[in-house]
């Protein structure tokens, strides 16, 4: 398979780098056999023995830069990759709502993704500030009763994240704000903007004798879904460590998981002319006591280092 890569470095701390490369896709069985398989009388699917192996090229670029004194440090890059041969789907409707799909090849299908981050130490580096912008756009291609569908999406998020680090602190607060934009040529129904943004937090202390406190926590906020999956949700877990025996490597934890009870799992997908919001309950609110041994620990590092000098 072609694979092309070139790396150039401007210092030390600098540098670009360039990729290609492609990959191919065999079609499964199931997707060749010529046969029905209708276990599901509603949605029946066929093979396709003239399916051929799908082909795409994938570019990558990357930048970073990285300044030892301040700390300062930027990257961004920018992606995409084309698909030949893609194999994707031709679905049919009769009047009973019954589907019949079949994969086919296409041509066209494509995706770019971009991003910029930074992170900036202010304070002699007692805090630092990162930013992040990242975008995303993607083009699919499938059949519809006989006519071509193409499903774009745009997406578009932007994050900032605060943290403060001392020698027995560390914190830090975080916001993201994700913005999607999907279309789909033959349904408008699916032509709705949504939007999903996160407040998030971490926090852990080191306290004297051996005591330490750890809490995070992050608030999902979903917006301009369909009725009763607009969920708003708060998600919080804290814990209170005791460290036991001269190189402090037994460990005594008590850990509360989602306090507040209220972890689910909200998404929204949308493919062909279809929107799918899912909304998932998953392990709720828990607490355990938890022993911990390490038979190496840093503590124990710390102090053979000291003993060699």
């Amino acid at each position: 398979m072609p694979f092309l890569s070139y790396r150039y470095k401007f210092s030390g701390n600098k540098n670009y780098s360039f990729a290609y490369y492609t990959s191919s896709n065999l079609p499964s069985i199931n997707q060749l056999q010529p046969v029905y398989n209708n276990t599901n009388p509603n949605n029946i699917t066929i093979g396709n023995p003239a399916l051929v192996p799908s082909f795409m090229h994938t570019i990558e670029n990357n930048f970073y830069s990285f300044k030892p004194i301040s700390g300062f440090s930027m990257w961004s890059g920018i992606n995409a990759n084309y698909t030949d041969n893609a194999i994707t789907t031709s679905t049919n409707f009769d009047s009973y709502g019954r589907t019949t799909t079949q994969s086919v090849n296409v041509n066209g299908n494509h995706n770019v993704n971009g991003w910029l981050g930074m992170s900036v130490p202010l304070f002699k580096k007692l805090i630092k500030l990162d930013p992040n912008l990242n975008a995303n756009y993607s083009n699919r291609t499938n059949f519809i009763n006989g006519q071509k569908n193409i499903t774009l999406n745009k997406s578009f998020t932007s994050s900032l994240e605060v943290e403060l680090e001392t020698e027995d602190l560390s914190l830090t607060i975080g916001t993201d704000y994700e913005y999607n934009i999907p279309k789909t040529t033959l349904n408008n129904e699916t032509n709705l903007p949504y939007t999903t943004q996160h407040v998030n937090f971490e926090f852990s202390w080191q306290l004297p004798k051996g005591f330490s406190l750890a809490s995070d926590g992050i608030y999902t906020i979903n917006s301009k879904r369909s009725d009763g999956y607009n969920i708003n949700y708060f998600t919080w877990n804290a814990s209170v460590d005791k460290k036991f025996l001269k190189r402090e490597n037994l460990i005594l934890a008590i850990k509360a998981n989602d306090i507040l009870n209220q972890n689910v799992s909200a998404g929204r997908d949308v493919q062909t002319n279809v929107i799918t919001d899912s909304k998932t309950t998953i392990i709720q609110r828990y607490f355990l006591l938890q022993l911990t041994y390490k038979f190496n620990s840093t503590k124990a590092k710390e102090e053979d280092d000291d003993w060699g000098m």
